[in-house]
């Protein structure tokens, strides 16, 4: 997995340091899409069946101890047989319910496999819009709509930051919380609020040695 994720990273690299002076350069524009299509395809599937199989392990951690002493205790029935007088209507009742919780997650688990699958299955149709960055004159697509309809953001994003007389880009973790940014650095659990965006202007920024750049700058109201 931890290679798997250099992998993605590298190819990301690669492809963010596009230079748009060099735009009419074709042939790098497709293969460092293609190379990012790949990982970033294989990487998110990989994580899809991680997640499932996690999943599924949680809903076995349910009935791992239950099935085992359902099982003790109906041989212990079958072995009393003949002094099943003296067992309580209450302990038959005990056995019922623990038959049922135990259905009842096994049949929870089915329906989270089907959901899991269901779901793996519609990325993998939809994988040329799902994992390619960007289309490229080669590419007979239309480009991905964007889904305004999403509340919350996550993700990777360069930052530019100043060193001495130079600048660098630095790659870091943000998301969306309410209307703030907040940033998590690595190896923590707990984010930090960077800004508020309710008053901030967001607005596109040209930059020649990367591609897609916005500015977020702080509101003067």
């Amino acid at each position: 997995m931890k290679y798997l994720f250099t992998e993605h990273d590298q190819a990301m690299m690669k492809y963010s340091k596009l230079s748009k002076k060099r735009e009419n350069e074709t042939k790098a524009r497709i293969e460092a899409n293609e190379d990012l299509y790949v990982y970033r395809k294989k990487f998110h599937q990989t994580t899809m069946n991680y997640y499932s199989c996690m999943n599924n392990l949680q809903y076995k951690r349910k009935t791992v101890l239950l099935e085992p002493l359902l099982g003790c205790l109906h041989s212990q029935i079958m072995h009393y047989k003949t002094g099943q007088e003296g067992l309580s209507n209450n302990l038959e009742d005990f056995l019922t319910n623990i038959s049922v919780s135990v259905q009842s997650v096994h049949s929870e688990l089915t329906e989270e496999q089907q959901k899991s699958q269901q779901k793996m299955d519609e990325l993998i149709g939809s994988s040329t819009y799902f994992y390619t960055p960007d289309p490229t004159p080669d590419m007979q697509m239309r480009p991905r709509a964007i889904d305004t309809d999403i509340k919350q953001k996550a993700g990777y994003l360069f930052v530019r930051c100043k060193q001495g007389f130079s600048t660098r880009w630095e790659r870091r973790y943000f998301f969306t919380q309410g209307g703030n940014l907040m940033s998590q650095p690595r190896e923590q659990f707990a984010g930090a609020l960077v800004m508020d965006l309710d008053k901030c202007n967001i607005q596109r920024a040209d930059c020649d040695d990367r591609r897609y750049v916005f500015q977020i700058t702080a509101s003067n109201k």
